[in-house]
């Protein structure tokens, strides 16, 4: 196993949000076995992604918002233009 610096040490935990006894006493041997188990068992990653129908119903929600929101405020220039 290579050495590195407490320095360099300090500098990667700091990057990674970690102490660098974490990083010392980390074993990555529970992580692997951990993911075969899973695989093992039948656990499979699904990955729910928005069909395009899905996107493009949201984004006619995001202008419909839009739209909305830009004849409030023309509501309001008109009140405060006449209020003058």
């Amino acid at each position: 196993m290579e050495e590195i610096s407490e320095d360099y040490l300090d500098a990667i935990s700091r990057v990674l949000q970690v102490t660098p006894e974490e990083i010392k006493n980390f074993h990555d041997k529970p992580i692997f076995k951990n993911c075969n188990n899973r695989i093992n068992a039948g656990y499979n990653n699904t990955y729910n992604f928005n069909s395009l129908e899905n996107i493009e119903k949201l984004y006619q929600q995001i202008l419909a918002e839009k739209d909305r929101i830009i004849q409030t405020l023309q509501k309001e220039i008109d009140t405060l233009k006449s209020s003058k």
